[in-house]
């Protein structure tokens, strides 16, 4: 089946009738990503997730061709919608880069109010069956090489984020050779504030993402966003921490002020070594406030870049991406999606590694929501290219 040349027939599920907590929470899942070369045709391919249309369902569409490659299905008995995606690299040894998603039940629905925790599923880049699948799981990750046997590791952040929880939301690192489990680390235990319905924890492990081998022993390391809880009304703690593969002792930690300036880590992506410490750097989206890029060794800040003036209200950073190096500096630039409201659609915007600014306007949706991811080159002019999906209009440009 080909896809229309402008229009790749995107949706993501975004209630009118939600409640502000609602709104966020929808707004955190991404509808695009970058799914790697899967038809190994030269130019990056990308995931899809059709949450309107078809629920329960990703599609992994060619970069060039814009032919579908495959179709992922959710393993759950009730409706699910993709929460979490990303490729892995060739964890059965094919040659082909697998991928993962994790599936969750509709936000309000019954499945979501009787405690369903949602699941992982590791996918064949070759055929699309099921290598892989994990219980409890929302968010997910390239591990890179964490347990050095030369098969790509996988994240997982466990639990039950957003909603009253127990138990502390956890990462866990699963090999890639077999799923077995090979670190757990644990976040901060539930609230017990009565005045705050949901009682979350401090959503340890929203944002994951993996670092390759930061302290020089051999393993690939790890990064977990705890950005508290989503409206931040009750003051919730928010750190970012950086955890060592080989034992997962904390190698590094920031804790940030209340108001989530740069550490409300709602989603990490590597990026350029900014600071050429020899290290990879990271880039930061804390929701409604700012994108930052701090340090893949010690956490620090290094750029920092904010939306509009009303971003707090624009679910600025609601998505975000490394794009490539556009302004010839040497280093990667960036694109924000911000989601909008209900009087202000959302946009794209993409910022200059040069010095964090605003370098151009690539998107502005009259409606609700926008999703982000970069490409690569997938047109072959020498300049990396993007998707930008407005899920609420069900498309992908």
């Amino acid at each position: 089946m080909k896809l229309p040349n402008l229009v790749f027939g995107i949706a993501m599920f975004l209630s009118l009738m939600a409640s502000a907590r609602g709104d966020d929470i929808n707004a955190l899942f991404s509808a695009v990503r970058n799914a790697g070369d899967v038809d190994e045709d030269g130019t990056n391919d990308l995931m899809i997730a059709d949450r309107a249309l078809s629920p329960g369902s990703v599609r992994v569409i060619s970069g060039k061709s814009r032919e579908q490659i495959l179709v992922l299905r959710s393993q759950a008995a009730t409706e699910s919608l993709p929460a979490s995606m990303d490729r892995l690299g060739d964890l059965n040894g094919d040659g082909k880069s697998d991928l993962i998603v994790c599936w969750r039940p509709d936000y309000g629905t019954e499945s979501w109010n009787g405690g369903a925790r949602g699941h992982a599923c590791v996918y064949s880049g070759r055929d699309g069956r099921v290598l892989y699948k994990f219980a409890e799981a929302w968010t997910a990750a390239r591990a890179g090489d964490i347990n050095a046997d030369s098969t790509p590791d996988i994240l997982l952040g466990v639990g039950s984020f957003f909603s009253r929880a127990e138990t502390p939301e956890r990462v866990q690192v699963r090999s890639g050779r077999d799923g077995s489990l090979l670190l757990e680390k644990f976040g901060r235990a539930p609230s017990t504030n009565e005045c705050d319905p949901f009682q979350p924890g401090d959503n340890f492990g929203v944002a994951l993402a993996g670092l390759g081998d930061v302290d020089g022993d051999g393993h690939g390391d790890f990064v977990v966003g705890a950005p508290g809880e989503p409206t931040n009304l009750f003051g919730s703690p928010n750190s970012i921490e950086i955890f060592s593969g080989r034992d997962g002792r904390s190698i590094a930690r920031f804790e940030g002020p209340s108001d989530g300036r740069d550490s409300r880590a709602w989603l990490i992506v590597p990026i350029d070594d900014f600071d050429k410490d020899g290290t990879r750097d990271l880039l930061v989206g804390s929701l409604h406030t700012s994108v930052a890029v701090l340090s893949g060794r010690d956490l620090h800040r290094i750029r920092r870049s904010t939306g509009r003036e009303f971003a707090s209200a624009d679910s600025f950073a609601a998505s975000l991406d490394a794009l490539g190096d556009i302004d010839g500096d040497g280093l990667s630039d960036w694109i924000v999606g911000a989601n909008g409201n209900w009087s202000n659609g959302g946009y794209a915007h993409v910022y200059s590694s040069h010095d964090g600014e605003l370098m151009r306007i690539d998107f502005d949706c009259r409606r609700l929501g926008v999703d982000v991811c970069g490409l690569g080159d997938i047109d072959g002019d020498g300049v990396p290219d993007e998707a930008i999906g407005c899920p609420s209009r069900s498309w992908v440009r």
